[in-house]
C-alpha cells in the first residue's frame, strides 16, 4: 500500500517510476517494487493515514467482479513478468517465489469466471495468461498441499490438464456449484 511508506520524490523522478495505468489492482505493489530497486532504505509509517471504505456498488467491487478483473490480471501478469526480468539483470535472483501463489490463484480464478460467464472473450485471455511461461513457472514451482480444493486444480495444472479441470469446472457449474470467481 502506497500510503505506508515514505519515498524520496528524486529516487521516483531519476527512475521515472509511475503507477502502471492498466493495472486497476495491485499497482501500488509494482510500484513498491520499482521503487525498492533503487532505494537503499525505506521507511513505513504505522498509522493509518486514511481508510478505504468499499461499497459493494463501488468503483473497486465493480472491477473485481466484471470482465476487467481478467484484463487487470493479465496486465498485472505482464508487469510482473518485467519486473522480474529486470531484477534478474540486475540483482541475479528471481522475485517468482514471491508471488507464484498468487500467480496460480490469479490463473484458477480466471477459469472460474470464464466457466460461470460462458465468454468466449474470457477463455482466450484465460489461455492467455495460462501459456505465459511465468504462469507455467509459477506452476511448477508451488508444492501440493494438504487442501484438497487447492491441490486438486494444482495438481491438473502440473499435469497440464487444463483441459480436464475446465471440464470438471464445467461440470460443477451445470449442477449448480459454484466456485465464487
Amino acid at each position: 500500500m502506497m500510503w505506508r511508506h515514505v519515498y524520496r520524490m528524486d529516487i521516483i523522478k531519476q527512475h521515472n517510476i509511475i503507477c502502471n495505468n492498466s493495472i486497476v489492482l495491485n499497482e501500488d505493489g509494482i510500484f513498491n517494487c520499482e521503487y525498492m530497486r533503487y532505494a537503499k532504505h525505506m521507511v513505513s509509517v504505522d498509522l493509518p493515514l486514511y481508510n478505504y471504505i468499499i461499497k459493494p456498488s463501488g468503483g473497486l467491487m465493480s472491477n473485481i467482479n466484471s470482465g476487467k478483473m481478467l484484463y487487470n490480471k493479465i496486465s498485472l501478469l505482464k508487469a510482473r513478468n518485467l519486473l522480474e526480468s529486470e531484477i534478474h539483470k540486475q540483482f541475479s535472483l528471481s522475485i517468482l517465489p514471491m508471488y507464484a501463489g498468487s500467480v496460480v490463484l490469479s490463473l484458477l480464478q480466471m477459469m472460474a469466471y470464464a466457466v460461470e460467464q460462458n465468454d468466449k472473450e474470457a477463455y482466450s485471455l484465460v489461455k492467455q495468461y495460462y501459456d505465459n511461461p511465468v504462469t507455467r513457472k509459477a506452476v511448477d514451482m508451488l508444492p501440493l498441499g494438504k487442501r484438497v480444493k487447492f491441490s486438486i486444480p494444482l495438481l491438473l495444472l502440473k499435469l497440464r490438464m487444463s483441459g480436464l479441470l475446465h471440464l470438471a469446472m464445467l461440470c460443477a457449474d451445470k449442477v449448480g456449484i459454484k466456485f465464487n470467481a
